[in-house]
């Protein structure tokens, strides 16, 4: 479809922002609902089934392994078909799944639903998604497009949490996850139905900031038909993609961790769970401005700067977690893992885009993502093990510090490309 300068130039508003505010709603959904409520679900299962730590974040680690598993197949289809089946589907199953844990009468019926239902919806209701599709919208502030519409993690782990918390004391825990299941069933649907684009040529457009010259759109493969032309071996014997792995599994292995223990920490000190939920949303909140901020510094500033801000700010809060004896410590350690985390997704996206090229962005966001969870999806099960075996964290949270560490020091091997042509099919050279 040939589009003319004229409909891009007269139709006001571009439409891409409207779909990076569906995406972040979309995207509260998928991770608001799992990443930063499954602590207060944890705490209130374990309460009414008296399981152990380990077997609460069983239910954690399965979700996460099955949306690494799925997250190449996810990557795959949107790069071939349209994205907007798949949120549909994705969004009944995993309310569905909730619906399940609400009805479980066993901790396993639990964690078989996370496993089984709520993993699916969560691998297809992400950032993923999101960043595939905003991929192909944007090419002027694709950073901070991204970076808003990962804010979806964080605005559902400021809303839903409360909400949860409040509804679980005033009615039952069964009461509140059953409603979440049911919002998820409603608005993934209709919000997709009505507002998911797959590509502005759909619409009459061009991404955003692409250049009108035909010979320039396929030298940075924004405009070039969605075909992949980077081999699974080449991908594989590329030394970038596995530092992306793991640098971007080290700051998601951290979240992932801290997440699903977080108001457990408050709880720990003797806080009220309510106390734990607000550490929960103060991550989610100041994450809120780290996650534009921190994308719209990778496309401003020296991307490797960004990387190295993002993992410095996780191992300070591993730090002041470990060394917690007050609720204020916890606070200052929460508000260190709201800006780190809060820009791992926005960066690890910012790093796929700025080193390959458009058209295989989703092969290699999945492939990554599928690496890099096999990383992070162990964490809050070691962690959970941990605590059983010694009654404490401390000695996970020093090692994820002295991983986050290491990821830093390796950050300089990174080499992006300032040639976007350099993109095009093969991975880039290595030393």
């Amino acid at each position: 479809m040939q589009i003319s300068r004229a409909s891009q130039a007269t139709s006001g508003f571009f439409y891409g922002w409207i779909l990076v505010a569906v995406l972040l709603l979309l995207v509260s959904i998928g991770m608001g609902t799992t990443m930063y409520m499954y602590s207060l679900v944890a705490g209130a299962v374990g309460q009414e089934f008296g399981a152990s730590r380990l077997a609460l974040m069983a239910g954690s680690t399965g979700m996460l392994l099955v949306m690494g598993l799925l997250s190449p197949s996810v990557g795959s289809l949107l790069d071939r078909t349209s994205s907007r089946g798949l949120l549909i589907v994705s969004s009944l199953v995993m309310g569905a799944g909730f619906l399940w844990v609400a009805m479980s009468s066993h901790v396993w019926m639990v964690i078989a639903s996370y496993i089984l239902f709520i993993s699916i919806g969560a691998a297809a209701l992400s950032l993923l998604t999101a960043a595939t599709l905003l991929t192909r919208w944007f090419v002027r502030y694709r950073g901070l497009a991204i970076g808003i519409a990962a804010l979806g993690t964080q605005f559902g782990g400021f809303f839903y949490p409360p909400i949860f918390a409040a509804t679980m004391e005033s009615h039952d825990w069964r009461v509140a996850i059953g409603g979440m299941g049911v919002l998820i069933m409603i608005a993934g649907p209709l919000l997709t139905v009505l507002f998911v684009v797959d590509r502005p040529a759909l619409k009459g457009l061009r991404p955003l900031g692409e250049s009108a010259d035909p010979a320039a759109q396929t030298a940075t493969g924004e405009s070039a038909p969605a075909t992949p032309k980077l081999g699974w071996g080449q991908l594989l014997g590329d030394r970038n993609f596995w530092l992306i792995v793991f640098i971007a599994g080290a700051g998601m292995a951290t979240n992932t961790s801290l997440l699903a223990n977080l108001s457990l920490f408050a709880v720990d000190l003797g806080e009220p769970v309510v106390r734990g939920a607000f550490l929960v949303s103060l991550v989610a909140f100041i994450g809120v401005f780290a996650s534009p901020f921190l994308g719209w510094l990778c496309d401003a500033i020296n991307l490797k700067l960004v990387v190295a801000i993002m993992t410095l700010c996780q191992g300070a809060a591993c730090l002041l977690f470990m060394s917690a004896e007050t609720y204020t410590v916890l606070l200052l350690a929460a508000a260190f893992m709201g800006v780190g985390g809060g820009g791992v997704f926005p960066i690890f996206a910012s790093m796929v885009a700025q080193i390959y090229d458009t058209r295989v962005y989703g092969q290699v966001l999945g492939a990554s993502t599928l690496a890099n969870s096999m990383l992070a999806a162990n964490a809050p099960l070691l962690a959970g093990w941990l605590y059983d075996t010694t009654g404490s964290y401390r000695i996970l949270l020093l090692g994820l510090a002295v991983f986050l560490l290491l990821m830093t020091a390796c950050i300089p091997l990174l080499r992006v490309p300032r040639d976007p042509a350099e993109r095009l099919g093969s991975p880039l050279p290595t030393m």
